[in-house]
């Protein structure tokens, strides 16, 4: 209210129809604007319009603020010759293109060949085609991309989803987030689906955690289930279950100088970290240590299983491979301050 913008600049300047405009203000209960004089368009103006420019009464109406009813009433009232309204010539198949695969609102379609959105409307009651639901058609629904289909990414994701992803399957969309506290981790969310969708940040709740999510299309299916053991296509790929344990690592691992270089990951996936341990044995001929361990959390009701990999060798061998897989900055960090942590010491003892 504070621009005096019409509902009809207003839903010109985001896009969308002015009936969707009129409709929030009702629901916003904001009072709606009324002319106080009715509109009297000069009989010349509209003469040059529509006659000479030969322009439709929905054109003229955009330049006069008006509705294309209100011309026609007043071309009426001059008695113009009212040409014939234009008939829709465009196919059903062609509408279904425009509409479902490109995305185009009814409006653009109308743009596009010269229609009314009305006129546009209307020919999709008479073709019974469906429209879009909310989700579809929000301004966010064109930024998301299909996944790229990359199966080490894939596996990847599945391994980081596992450990610190909450994913919610709808109607159209997989909803994807998480909480907290740490900037780098928010960092790697954004970096892992920002051009797959628009990812919500939002302010830090009263803990002092961020909530971020982004709803990302269907093609992300694959992140809805929450996997107990690892997915046999993945453990049964060395290339597949090392980029499974990088998104897992980033999400639920510690990799450190304490003060030895040392891999620790704890969490209550027994599941997950027993597969881990197999593999490690049997793809880099690694023999991790896996145990219980009490951990004083009011959340859970067991202990936390933990694998520890702190042998020199089998800890170089381990992160020397990891450290081009993984994206997480902190893990980055402590991989390499573990990687020279270890060479001191060959050298020491060499």
């Amino acid at each position: 209210m504070g621009q005096g913008l019409s509902s009809g600049q207003i839903a010109k300047k985001y896009k969308c129809e002015r009936t969707a405009i009129l409709n929030r203000l009702r629901e916003y209960h904001i009072p709606l604007r009324h002319p106080k004089n009715p509109l009297n368009p000069d009989k010349k103006i509209l003469h040059n319009l529509y006659i000479v420019q030969n322009l439709s009464p929905y054109k003229i109406a955009e330049q006069l603020n008006c509705s294309s009813s209100t011309i026609r009433n007043w071309l009426k009232i001059y008695k113009f010759p009212i040409r014939k309204k234009r008939l829709i010539k465009i196919s059903k198949t062609r509408f279904s293109q425009l509409y479902y695969h490109k995305k185009l609102s009814l409006k653009q379609i109308g743009d596009k060949f010269g229609y009314t959105s009305s006129g546009i409307f209307g020919a999709f009651k008479r073709f019974k085609l469906p429209l879009r639901s909310t989700s579809q058609s929000s301004k966010y629904h064109f930024l998301r991309s299909d996944f790229n289909g990359d199966k080490s990414q894939m596996a990847y994701l599945i391994g980081f989803r596992i450990g610190d992803l909450h994913v919610r399957k709808e109607k159209y969309l997989v909803r994807v987030g998480c909480g907290t506290t740490q900037e780098d981790q928010l960092t790697l969310i954004q970096d892992l689906f920002k051009k797959y969708g628009k990812v919500y940040i939002g302010s830090r709740d009263k803990r002092g955690a961020w909530h971020p999510e982004v709803s990302l299309n269907r093609s992300f299916d694959f992140l809805t289930p929450k996997h107990r053991r690892i997915p046999l296509w993945i453990s049964n790929s060395r290339k597949y279950f090392i980029s499974f344990l990088a998104g897992y690592c980033d999400a639920e691992g510690n990799i450190g100088c304490y003060p030895r270089a040392r891999f620790k990951i704890a969490s209550y996936d027994y599941g997950i970290l027993k597969d881990i341990t197999k593999m490690l044995k049997k793809y880099l001929a690694i023999q991790p240590v896996l145990f219980l361990e009490k951990i004083d959390r009011m959340s859970h009701n067991q202990d936390a299983l933990s694998i520890i990999v702190n042998e020199r060798y089998s800890l170089l061998k381990l992160l020397t491979i990891l450290m081009p897989i993984l994206k997480h900055k902190n893990r980055k960090r402590g991989l390499r301050l573990a990687i020279k942590n270890i060479q001191n010491r060959i050298k020491k003892y060499a």
